[in-house]
């Protein structure tokens, strides 16, 4: 799996944790995951992504889901 992939799929996973405490963990793993791949990647790859992991849900992906050490647009 490439660092796209692993990407949006951190991201899917991190949109879609069930809302319960182990969900909310679970949720910020994945963000974290995601932000230590977001460097990896172009600025286009990430908007990308953010579209490709949000497609088949009612979710709009923010900014806001991540640390402000993270550039995402």
């Amino acid at each position: 799996m490439g660092n796209y992939e692993a990407f949006v799929l951190a991201l899917r996973l991190a949109i879609t944790a069930p809302t319960t405490s182990e969900g909310d963990r679970k949720s910020q793993e994945c963000i974290n995951m995601a932000e230590q791949i977001a460097p990896l990647l172009t600025p286009d790859e990430i908007s990308r992504a953010k579209d490709e992991a949000t497609r088949g849900t009612n979710l709009r992906m923010s900014d806001s889901m991540f640390q402000q050490s993270v550039v995402l647009d």
